[in-house]
């Protein structure tokens, strides 16, 4: 019998039971690297045996991207985190900015303690060399490895924003004695912009690689005191909502959903003014304010 024909006559016989201690997911492997192109379905009946002896699934994991079902989970300080990293991403693509994804390590031995002062030196070579004037910064240090910085840059100009990789880290290496760099320029919709959010969120601040140091980010440019402009916001949704306070319900006041709320802190970031509820919200001298 030929081999294809093996194969077909294997796929089309249903297994009696599955392996010991193997999942199904497990012999899905094993077939496809032996050059099955799908999993033999189990014998109606001795399903429930074989997943019986099958050891359970193991829990889902956190990717590279931070996408997790545990979202409600996180901490305070990871919801935070998320918040003021996506914030400030929504308020540069407003203004027209480009962002990239930019990562800088510590060598063994290295001053973790001068992470700041070298990464401004960095940002002097960047624009004398490429003529990036202005880079705005949104950076979390964490004491992953020896000290790395995670970054999210910002440039408002026409040409394209990019550094090349080798000679960032030809540069870093030099100036912080750490050749190993990350650098990606990042697509400027929203689902990216979160995406990196939980990135940093949950593989960064959940304690796998490393605790957080600090939070920063570039505010002078900024049309939007972002935390302070939060806050503001949260402190309209709960007048606005029919909820139970301190001070009792207010039931004579619309009722908006979070999300609606989310939605709005988006468009005052984006392009300045949003409706919330019945009431407009416009940005003036980075506050927001309530027009009517």
């Amino acid at each position: 019998m030929s081999s294809r024909a093996a194969r077909i006559r294997y796929e089309a016989e249903p297994l009696k039971e599955w392996p010991s201690g193997k999942t199904p997911e497990q012999v899905t492997r094993e077939l496809q690297t032996e050059g099955y192109s799908s999993c033999p379905e189990v014998v109606k009946g001795a399903g429930a045996a074989g997943a019986a002896s099958a050891a359970p699934p193991p829990p889902p994991l956190l990717v590279i991207y931070g996408h997790s079902s545990a979202r409600k989970e996180w901490t305070r300080q990871q919801r935070r985190i998320f918040n003021r990293l996506t914030s400030w991403c929504f308020e540069a693509v407003g203004r027209d900015a480009q962002l990239l994804r930019v990562d800088l390590t510590t060598a063994v031995g290295g001053r973790v303690d001068l992470l700041g002062r070298h990464l401004q030196e960095l940002r002097r070579r960047v624009e004398r060399k490429f003529g990036f004037k202005g880079v705005e910064v949104f950076k979390v240090e964490t004491t992953e490895g020896n000290g790395v910085l995670h970054m999210v840059w910002a440039w408002i100009g026409s040409r394209s924003f990019y550094v090349p990789q080798v000679w960032l880290s030809e540069t870093w290496d030099a100036i912080h004695g750490a050749p190993i760099v990350y650098v990606r320029k990042m697509e400027l919709c929203r689902t990216s912009i979160k995406r990196v959010g939980r990135y940093f969120a949950l593989q960064y601040l959940a304690g796998q690689r490393g605790a957080l140091v600090r939070m920063s980010w570039s505010w002078w440019r900024s049309r939007v005191a972002i935390a302070r402009g939060w806050e503001k916001l949260k402190k309209e949704f709960r007048k606005r909502n029919n909820v139970a306070t301190w001070t009792g319900c207010n039931p004579d006041m619309e009722t908006v959903t979070f999300t609606e709320v989310l939605n709005t802190w988006e468009s005052l970031l984006r392009e300045g003014a949003a409706m919330l509820g019945g009431t407009l919200f416009e940005v003036r001298d980075r506050e927001i304010m309530e027009v009517f």
